[in-house]
């Protein structure tokens, strides 16, 4: 799954939030209320300066309801992989699939679209998230270096969609560009991950 975030945001990964599903207003757990924001840039700006601050949730609150399940699936298979090699943090990792409604780990090569619909009733996709992403720092061996210097440029709207470019920096200096997107739901702007 290609993440310009994964990467450019870093897997700090996580208030702007998504309360409703694409297109029709139904709530899908997206997050928190103040969600959102007023344009691409500023939803892009938001998810930057939480990234900055380690927010997790605040990060990923600026997601589609799409992309925080993509990111909270890959947290939780990548999760049930560490805790079956090895019981380190395995009832941590339980406890907040629980916290979270979820009734268990995934079993051993379970697949993705099994994850995802378990995550269909989760009702605060960011701060299991987040909780998925202080697991993987504490137990998975993940670092927290999340501090970004990416600017958006190019941002282009058509309609509900806009795309736009994320800058970083190599280490060698030269500047590294990655598309990304944004989705508009219920009037606010969403950065979504692309597969």
């Amino acid at each position: 799954m290609k993440r310009i975030a994964i990467a450019v945001i870093g897997l700090a990964l996580v208030g702007c939030g998504g309360d409703s599903d694409e297109g029709n207003g139904k709530d899908k757990g997206g997050g928190s209320s103040g969600a959102g924001a007023d344009s691409p840039d500023a939803v892009f700006a938001k998810a930057m300066a939480a990234l900055n601050d380690s927010d997790k949730k605040a990060f990923a609150s600026c997601l589609t309801p799409e992309s925080q399940t993509e990111i909270a699936t890959s947290l939780i298979i990548g999760a049930a992989m560490k805790t079956a090699m090895k019981e380190d943090g395995k009832a941590e990792f339980e406890a907040i699939l629980k916290k979270h409604g979820l009734e268990k780990p995934p079993a051993e090569g379970e697949a993705e679209p099994a994850v995802k619909k378990a995550l269909e009733g989760v009702k605060d996709k960011p701060q299991l998230v987040a909780d998925l992403g202080d697991w993987m720092e504490k137990f998975g061996g993940e670092g927290s270096n999340t501090k970004s210097d990416a600017t958006l440029k190019n941002v282009k709207i058509d309609g509900d969609k806009a795309t736009g470019t994320v800058v970083t920096k190599r280490s060698d200096g030269t500047d590294k560009t990655e598309p990304t997107e944004f989705h508009r739901i219920d009037g606010k702007w969403y950065i979504h991950l692309t597969h």
